[in-house]
C-alpha cells in the first residue's frame, strides 16, 4: 500500500515538474519583466506567439544537429534494452550467479518476457509489488545503463539499477529503482522487491 501511494506521488511530482520546466520564457512575478515594461499577471494569458519549431532546426546540408537532439533525450531516438558492462561491474556481493540473474531480469523487462518476468520476480503479483507490472503492461521502454553498489541488509542484497526510460506521458527521463534479491530454497537467487 505504501508503495502505491509513494509511486502515485512521485508521478504528481514529476508530473508538475514537466509542466513547470516548460514556461522557461514567460514573465512571472519571480521573473521581472525588462526595465519600462509591466509583467503580465498569472491570471492573463501570454500574448507571445509560439515559437516556429521549423526556424530551430538547421539549414538543409548543416551538419549541425538541434540542442538535445539525442539518443537519451529524444524519443524516436530511444533504444530500449541492457546497456551495461557487465565485465566492468566488481562488487563483492555480486557472484556470478548474482549477476546473471540480475542481467536475466532486466533483458525480461526490456524485451518484456512475461515469462521470464513472472520466473524471477514470482510474487509480482502480490498487492505490494502488482504496479511494477506495468512495465510488461503498458507502452514504455526501459534503457538499463549502469549497477551501482550492491548493499546486503537483512538477508537479501540491494541492488540499484538506474538508465533512462520512455513512456506516452513523460516522454524519455531518467530513473532509478532499487532491486532486492533472496536466494530461494533451492539456492537461486529472485527478485523478492523493487523500489
Amino acid at each position: 500500500m505504501h508503495t502505491r501511494i509513494l509511486l502515485l506521488l512521485t508521478v504528481v511530482v514529476l508530473a508538475l515538474m514537466a509542466a513547470c520546466s516548460g514556461n522557461t520564457k514567460d514573465n512571472t512575478p519571480n521573473d521581472p519583466a525588462p526595465a519600462g515594461q509591466e509583467a503580465p499577471s498569472a491570471e492573463e494569458p501570454s500574448t507571445e506567439e509560439p515559437s516556429d519549431p521549423a526556424a530551430e532546426e538547421p539549414a538543409q546540408g548543416s551538419n549541425e544537429q538541434p540542442a538535445g537532439n539525442d539518443e537519451g533525450t529524444q524519443p524516436d531516438l530511444f533504444e530500449s534494452g541492457v546497456f551495461i558492462d557487465w565485465n566492468s561491474v566488481e562488487d563483492p556481493l555480486l557472484d556470478d550467479k548474482l549477476k546473471a540473474t540480475l542481467q536475466a531480469f532486466l533483458t525480461a523487462v526490456t524485451k518484456p518476457d512475461e515469462a521470464g518476468y513472472e520466473r524471477l520476480f514470482p510474487n509480482h503479483a502480490t498487492e505490494d509489488h502488482a504496479d511494477f507490472r506495468d512495465v510488461l503492461e503498458k507502452p514504455m521502454n526501459y534503457r538499463f545503463e549502469e549497477v551501482g553498489k550492491a548493499i546486503e541488509e537483512a538477508g537479501r542484497i540491494l541492488v540499484p539499477v538506474s538508465g533512462t526510460s520512455r513512456d506516452d506521458v513523460f516522454g524519455v527521463r531518467e530513473f532509478s529503482n532499487n532491486l532486492y534479491f533472496k536466494q530461494n530454497e533451492q539456492n537461486e537467487w529472485e527478485v523478492i522487491l523493487i523500489d
